[in-house]
């Protein structure tokens, strides 16, 4: 599994697509963040542990199922804290996601304006 994470529009998308040709068959999510976003509000929680437990068990199904996964994911920890729970409650679960594919990433790359930077 890959593991790309960087800023908002910061070409982590194109470079991916770049990275992978066309002949390569790879599975991208692109914007983890937005499908915990979205979790969030259907559910209507803020409760981090039955969030982050839910995306782990999805996560890792995923990962069962393609080995060869590319996860793209915008870093939303950065900047002014949220007043509002739900919002902190966002980022600190989309964070904790990350760590929890960084462990299990073959590599990891943090796209800054459209170029890569090799973490792992």
């Amino acid at each position: 599994m890959e593991l790309v994470v960087g800023g908002s529009f910061q070409g982590k998308l194109d470079y991916v697509r770049k990275k992978w040709n066309k002949d390569s068959p790879v599975r991208i999510i692109n914007g983890l963040h937005r499908y915990v976003l979205r979790y969030m509000r259907e559910q209507n929680t803020a409760d981090t542990e039955e969030i982050e437990k839910a995306f782990r068990e999805w996560l890792e199904q995923l990962l069962i199922q393609y080995p060869s996964l590319v996860i793209i994911c915008d870093e939303v920890g950065y900047g002014v804290v949220p007043m509002e729970e739900k919002e902190r409650a966002y980022r600190e679960v989309v964070g904790r996601l990350l760590c929890f594919l960084a462990q299990r990433a073959d590599c990891m790359e943090r796209i800054v304006a459209g170029m890569p930077i090799r973490i792992k």
